[in-house]
C-alpha cells in the first residue's frame, strides 16, 4: 500500500503546486503578451486636435497621439499593462481642455508600437524618447513637462523621473511600492502554493526584484512634486501598497485615497469635478508658476 501513500502525497502537495504554478505562469505571461490592436480614436477625444506621431527608442518604433499645447506645458500619459494609449483618454481630454499639450503613446509590445514587453529597459527607453520628443516640440517649454502614469506604467515613470530632471511633476495612480509584495498579494488565494510560482515565473520572464521596487527610488524625484492617487476598493493594487510608496517619497508630495475607487477611472468614484480640480491644480502649481524658468517667457523661438 506504499504506493497509495505516495500517490496521496503527490495529490496533496505536487498536484496543487503544479496547478498553481500553471495558473500563475499563464496570468503573468498575459502581461507580457497583450492583445494587440490599432487604437481607435476615442469619442472623448473626437473634437481634440489629435496628431498621429511615431518616434524611436532603442530601435523600436513607438506610435501615439499628440495634442498641441496652448499654455506652454505638456503632460505625457502612460498606460498600464495589457492596454494601449486609449486607457487614459479621459485624462487627456481633461488636460487638453485646460490648455496642456498631451502626448499619449503605446508602450513597446502594446497597441501599434513595435518591440517586446519587458517592463524594464525597453519601457524606460520609450518614456525617455517620449520626453525627448516633447521637449523638442515647438510650443512646449522643456521645463514644463509632467507625466501621468497608471498601474504598471507608474513603476516605469517613477524610475525614469528619479533620474531624468525633465519630469517636472509626476502623478501616479494605482501604483504598487514593491513588485514582489504586489505579486504575493495578487496570488494570495492559495498562499505559498500560488505565491511562490508567481515569483518564480516573474524571475523567469526577466523581472529583477531589485529593479521592481519604485519605493526605493521615488525619494530621488524631490524637490519635484509627486501626487499619489489610490482607491479604497482597489482589489488589484491594495491602497496600502500605494500608501507605502507615498511614505517613501520626499516632499513636496500629495496623497489622495478615493473612497470606493477601484483600479482606474478615479474620476468616476471621486466625481468629475473633484478629480478635475485636484489634478489640474497639481499641474498648474507645478508647471505654470510664473516664477518658473521658461524658454518661452524668455522669448526663445
Amino acid at each position: 500500500m506504499r504506493w497509495l501513500r505516495i500517490g496521496g502525497l503527490v495529490a496533496v502537495f505536487v498536484l496543487p503546486l503544479t496547478i498553481a504554478a500553471s495558473a500563475a505562469r499563464h496570468e503573468i505571461q498575459a502581461d507580457f503578451r497583450p492583445n494587440r490592436s490599432a487604437p481607435a480614436r476615442p469619442a472623448v477625444l473626437e473634437d481634440a486636435k489629435l496628431e498621429a506621431i511615431s518616434f524611436d527608442a532603442r530601435g523600436i518604433t513607438l506610435r501615439g497621439w499628440f495634442i498641441p499645447s496652448s499654455n506652454g506645458a505638456a503632460v505625457l500619459l502612460v498606460h498600464g499593462t495589457d492596454a494601449n494609449r486609449t486607457q487614459l483618454a479621459p485624462e487627456a481630454h481633461l488636460l487638453a481642455q485646460h490648455g496642456y499639450g498631451v502626448l499619449l503613446f503605446d508602450w513597446p509590445g502594446h497597441g501599434e508600437s513595435g518591440g517586446a514587453v519587458t517592463w524594464n529597459a525597453n519601457e524606460r527607453a520609450a518614456l525617455g524618447a517620449a520626453l525627448d520628443l516633447a521637449s523638442q516640440t515647438p510650443g512646449i517649454d522643456p521645463d514644463r513637462i509632467g507625466v501621468l502614469a497608471f498601474s504598471m506604467g507608474s513603476m516605469i515613470a517613477i524610475q525614469v523621473a528619479a533620474r531624468d530632471q525633465r519630469v517636472a511633476a509626476l502623478v501616479v495612480e494605482g501604483t504598487f511600492a514593491d513588485a514582489d509584495n504586489q505579486l504575493r498579494y495578487a496570488f494570495r488565494h492559495w498562499g505559498a502554493l500560488s505565491q511562490l510560482p508567481a515569483l518564480w515565473t516573474a524571475r523567469w520572464l526577466g523581472l529583477r526584484s531589485e529593479e521592481q521596487r519604485p519605493k526605493d527610488v521615488i525619494d530621488e524625484i524631490a524637490p519635484r512634486p509627486v501626487f499619489v492617487i489610490a482607491g479604497t476598493a482597489d482589489d488589484i493594487v491594495p491602497p496600502d501598497q500605494s500608501r507605502a510608496l507615498f511614505d517613501a517619497a520626499r516632499e513636496p508630495k500629495s496623497w489622495w485615497l478615493i473612497p470606493g475607487a477601484t483600479h482606474g477611472r478615479y474620476a468616476d468614484a471621486a466625481g468629475a469635478a473633484a478629480y478635475e480640480e485636484k489634478l489640474i491644480r497639481f499641474y498648474d502649481d507645478a508647471l505654470l508658476q510664473t516664477g518658473k524658468s521658461s524658454a518661452l517667457t524668455h522669448g526663445a523661438m
